[in-house]
């Protein structure tokens, strides 16, 4: 080869090996700056870092703060992609909050050519208040023809705080997220205590209910449901307003809200029906006296 060609080929090989796409699955476990590659300038007041020692398992994550009371979106990690159709990018990461006075979750745009970048968000897995490593994923559906050349992985927040990430992942496959926490299982449990105790009482109470017996058990029984489910409810909203685990609140607001509402309906009606049953015994026994 001429001497002379040999410097560009080389320049131009370089440049190509140093944008050439990733390929899927991407994973950054050991996060370092030059993987921070996203060349966009940071919303103000807003820092990113890494931090040793944060990680989930003790390792190096991305430490994101925001010192702002409104919205902002914070990309974090460019991965170039041959152009990619047909397909669901799957984007996941562990995440942990701190101090979050609002939701902060996953945030993953796609860019097109000649279209601009279009997003998806994982608003149902988000992370407020203190909460400890979870993991979220958020997918985005590519039909056939739609072609992306580049991902973004990052971060949104609602408010202040900071969110720590760690195990950041692109791939095609669905991940398989974690289960349900502590509080998850525990509020699973009542949850199932709660719905076995609740179906024995509808069988007994229809049962009396139709032979007109235990008309004070059965509507003491029932109002004492209700104020159960309006405790719950109110207990959920109050934990999150104050930033509770997800797991924590959620059971608690769910679970109190279908009590509610199922013990709201049903009380009115075990009422009449016993008031209409007792009508129809006085008017029996006034028959009676009659003959």
């Amino acid at each position: 080869m001429n001497m002379k060609w040999i410097v560009p080929t080389l320049v131009f090989a370089l440049g190509a090996l140093g944008t050439q796409a990733a390929p899927l699955p991407y994973v950054l476990e050991a996060p370092t700056e030059a993987d921070l590659n996203v060349d966009e300038p940071l919303p103000e007041r807003v820092s990113v870092r890494l931090e040793t020692g944060a990680g989930a398992s003790g390792g190096t994550a991305i430490r994101v703060t925001s010192n702002v009371t409104g919205i902002v979106s914070v990309p974090l990690v460019e991965v170039p992609l041959e152009e990619v159709d047909d397909a669901t990018l799957w984007y996941a990461a562990k995440l942990r909050g701190e101090g979050l006075g609002a939701p902060a979750y996953l945030e993953l745009w796609c860019e097109f050519p000649e279209r601009g970048r279009f997003f998806s968000r994982a608003l149902d897995q988000s992370v407020t208040g203190d909460t400890d490593w979870r993991t979220a994923a958020t997918p985005f559906l590519l039909k056939k023809g739609q072609f992306a050349s580049a991902a973004y992985l990052g971060v949104r927040l609602e408010g202040n705080g900071t969110v720590w990430l760690d195990d950041l992942r692109l791939s095609e496959d669905a991940p398989v997220l974690a289960g349900p926490g502590r509080w998850g299982r525990i509020m699973g449990i009542m949850g199932g205590i709660i719905g076995l105790v609740g179906g024995c009482w509808g069988a007994l109470a229809g049962w009396l209910g139709s032979r007109g017996k235990g008309r004070r058990f059965v509507i003491s029984s029932a109002a004492g449901f209700l104020a159960l489910g309006i405790v719950l409810l109110a207990a959920g909203l109050v934990l999150w307003r104050a930033g509770a685990p997800r797991d924590l609140w959620y059971g608690l607001a769910l679970g109190g809200g279908i009590i509610t509402f199922v013990f709201a309906g049903i009380l009115p009606g075990t009422i009449q029906r016993y008031r209409a049953l007792e009508q129809q015994r006085m008017r029996a026994l006034d028959q009676s006296e009659g003959v």
